[in-house]
């Protein structure tokens, strides 16, 4: 599936938190603009938002793989949609780069 970019966005976090399968992650609470969404810290003493359903929240242990890279946008680029989870995409643009977008700034095609 495609969409084109009706609203630019910037990288929030400059140092992305990632997990591993099965990696232990310290959980704190879940976000209030994008329910589905928690802040957890990794074991390089990283924080940042992950889907809540990668995560374990009984033994706090990672579900799957997880990178939270961000990428910049801008006004009609076209993307390739890989995946959505709780209102984030996780998409492909024309270079090729792999990584998370706000669902609020395309339009899917």
């Amino acid at each position: 599936m495609k969409a084109l970019v009706i609203k630019e966005h910037k990288t929030t976090y400059p140092k992305p938190i990632s997990f591993k399968i099965n990696e232990k992650v310290i959980i704190a609470e879940e976000d209030t603009e994008y329910p589905g969404w928690i802040w957890v810290k990794t074991k390089d003493d990283n924080a940042g938002w992950a889907p809540k359903e990668y995560i374990n929240e009984i033994s706090s242990l990672a579900l799957c793989n997880y990178s939270a890279k961000e990428l910049d946008i801008k006004l009609n680029d076209i993307l390739i949609i890989k995946k959505e989870v709780c209102q984030w995409l996780y998409v492909i643009n024309s270079k090729d780069e792999v990584a998370w977008i706000p669902k609020a700034c395309v339009l899917i095609l």
